[in-house]
């Protein structure tokens, strides 16, 4: 379990049953969800309701799934996912009114600053499709570098795509500003 992070006006906190509504609007959009793996579309709030009533058992099994709220108001997701052998994980997505403010980056250096400082991870990995450079962007201001790629299942597109491979070590995240 993590607990809720604060930096600045960005805070991550569980999900609860009241965000669905908003997390439904939010995330029903095509160009959000042909970006990520595992989310449907269209994405209806009984999605969203399944899938936060789902957190305590997914948890179990290695998914921390996290609201990110901004100056108060939620406006996207994010999360580790432990793959058995490669790691952890981090992810995102923010929804599209929210884009181009510096949020998903912010959100990224925050796990990585958790993962690190408080998990004393030795590693962390990320990914992104080929087809969306500006989470590489944000992946690669948080101190990950490119590691390779590989296919990965998009539901949304329903199709394998192309994911560029993405890792941060502690020794190469000890060498950033927000180590200090």
């Amino acid at each position: 379990m993590i607990p809720v992070l604060k930096s600045g006006e960005l805070t991550i906190r569980p999900f609860s049953m009241a965000d669905a509504p908003r997390l439904s609007g939010l995330i029903n959009n095509w160009n959000i969800v042909s970006m990520l793996t595992r989310v449907p579309y269209p994405y209806e709030i009984d999605h969203a309701r399944e899938w936060i009533a789902s957190h305590p058992d997914i948890q179990q099994e290695g998914d921390i799934p996290r609201a990110i709220v901004w100056q108060g108001e939620l406006v996207g997701a994010t999360g580790y996912h432990h793959l058995k052998e490669a790691g952890w994980e981090i992810g995102y997505w923010i929804g599209q009114p929210y884009w181009g403010r510096g949020i998903a980056t912010k959100t990224a250096r925050l796990l990585v600053k958790h993962a690190f400082a408080d998990w004393k991870l030795g590693r962390l990995i990320s990914g992104h499709f080929a087809d969306n450079p500006a989470s590489g962007r944000v992946l690669e201001k948080a101190g990950f570098r490119y590691v390779g790629e590989e296919m990965r299942y998009s539901s949304a597109r329903e199709e394998e795509v192309r994911c560029l491979l993405l890792e941060q070590t502690l020794s190469d995240y000890l060498l950033t500003e927000d180590a200090a």
